[in-house]
């Protein structure tokens, strides 16, 4: 190879031939007659002790100095909770997922229903055994989904059902079994669950009075409050939802006149011994009759809560859509326009007993929300920081 003579510098530059030596200022080009060694293409290469066809990597360009060994670390990145409130109800399990933003709020991440009918025959006192596999059957898809979604802490709360059910612990116990262990409430608690969801939500945070209207499958709260803030002024709990007035009223398919105006009778006959509701209330009802009945007054291809929340919903439409559901078989009624299919064979029980309410408080309207117990129990549980955290089962999943 041609070998490049060293530019001589400065005062101390060699005299050669009589001649000072120009100083170079690009370097000289290689003759043309000079064979020029090419580095071979690297598919050519193997490596002698790797396998048989491994391919050596060549690296280019200059070659960088090593720098020293040290520690890496990235600044501390908060994770915020991720949690989930669970409303095991009698007719329809409900799984909420959310994520606590720094700023308290909580962020929406999964919303899902599931309607394995707990509540099935509970008018006999107990829960029969397929009721109870079927709800195995919500409980592990529950279970499913929170893994899935790296649910950090759950909190679960058994209702209407698991109150009257003499063979409740059956249940709570291979639930527990199965990873998720659920608090049974009492009335007065659902009640107090159900109005935090609504009175926490920004459509009625300034509302003076309010008065929130649950309707679930095995009960029906009715829950009074004023002054923009959490205190309630008067709660009841009436042992009749859309499942236990379906099984003790609406047999036939479709029902008969004689057990329509059974049914306005029995849910009327509840309502009875409660004491006189307050006035001037803005009344706004949670649970899966209002959500449906909003759908089909909006004609919905299938329940959306985010079209639902915030509709109203008149008595006249209440009647009309009684009306309407009575005339048509079960079969008849899937296939109406935003009806829940699940919901086909109860949802005119829990008509009525929203005619019923209507009347009992004197009001022509009611606003639906969209956000029931399970928003109720998020904020109740949930609220505070974890370590301030004392009531309530809060399990961490493996």
């Amino acid at each position: 190879m041609l070998r490049l003579p060293r530019p001589v510098r400065g005062a101390h530059a060699q005299r050669r031939g009589g001649r000072r030596l120009p100083r170079l200022q690009q370097p000289l080009p290689l003759p043309a007659h000079l064979p020029i060694r090419r580095q071979p293409p690297a598919h050519s290469l193997r490596h002698p002790r790797r396998r048989t066809g491994a391919k050596l990597r060549i690296r280019s360009g200059p070659r960088r100095l090593p720098l020293p060994r040290r520690k890496l670390t990235a600044p501390p990145m908060e994770r915020q909770d991720r949690v989930a409130a669970v409303d095991i109800g009698t007719n329809t399990f409900k799984l909420l997922v959310a994520q606590r933003q720094p700023d308290g709020a909580f962020l929406p991440l999964h919303e899902a229903a599931f309607s394995p009918r707990l509540g099935e025959g509970i008018q006999g006192g107990r829960l029969l055994e397929t009721a109870m596999r079927r709800g195995l059957d919500a409980v592990h898809a529950i279970l499913q989904a929170c893994r899935t979604l790296r649910v950090d802490r759950v909190a679960a709360v058994g209702t209407a059902a698991l109150r009257s059910a003499a063979n409740r612990q059956e249940f709570l116990d291979r639930a527990a079994d199965a990873g998720l262990p659920i608090h049974v409430i009492s009335g007065d608690e659902e009640a107090r669950l159900s109005y935090a969801a609504v009175r926490r939500d920004p459509l009625w945070l300034d509302a003076e009075r309010i008065v929130v209207v649950d309707i679930g499958g095995g009960s029906t709260e009715i829950i009074f409050g004023k002054d923009r803030g959490p205190e309630i002024l008067q709660r009841d709990s009436v042992p009749m939802g859309a499942v236990r007035l379906t099984e003790a009223a609406l047999r036939s398919d479709p029902p008969t006149v004689r057990e329509l105006a059974e049914a306005h009778r029995l849910a009327g006959q509840a309502l009875e011994g409660l004491r006189p509701p307050l006035s001037n209330c803005i009344a706004v009802g949670v649970g899966g009759t209002l959500t449906t009945m909003a759908a089909v007054h909006l004609l919905l291809d299938a329940p959306r809560a985010d079209r639902i929340h915030g509709t109203r919903l008149s008595l006249g439409e209440v009647e009309a859509q009684i009306a309407h559901y009575a005339m048509k078989t079960v079969d008849q009624r899937r296939r109406i326009p935003g009806l829940d299919p699940k919901r086909a064979d109860i949802i005119l029980g829990g008509a009525v007993i929203l005619n019923r309410v209507l009347h009992y408080l004197g009001i022509d309207s009611i606003a639906v929300s969209a956000r029931g117990l399970r928003w109720g129990l998020l904020y109740d549980r949930f609220g505070s920081p974890p370590e301030q955290q004392t009531e309530g089962r809060q399990p961490r999943l493996p």
